[in-house]
């Protein structure tokens, strides 16, 4: 399961980047959540399976903090990569 979702969610990234118009990578990413929703249980069984006791909930806090961090960052991060990089619109899009 966890490779078939890992496939999955490598073709439909690269299926959004290569969308395009807007429609095709709105369907993409709706894809491209369904993969990741076959990784998800994935990953926790991963940590299950090695570790026991304490070691186990530490594993847990770090994938939670990784996990937490990560949802923090991102839009932030993707805004800073928009602004310098993408284009701009003539209907209001990021400005440089």
């Amino acid at each position: 399961m966890f490779l078939l979702g890992l496939l999955g969610f490598t073709v439909t990234s690269a299926g959004a980047g290569l969308a395009p118009n807007e429609h095709l990578l709105v369907l993409a990413r709706l894809l491209q959540g369904a993969a990741a929703g076959f990784l998800s249980p994935q990953n926790s069984g991963l940590i299950q399976q090695p570790f026991h006791g304490a070691d186990r909930a530490r594993a847990f806090g770090v994938f939670g903090t990784t996990v937490g961090v990560s949802s923090a960052v991102e839009p932030i991060l993707g805004g800073l990569i928009l602004s310098a990089f993408g284009q701009d619109d003539a209907g209001g899009g990021c400005s440089s």
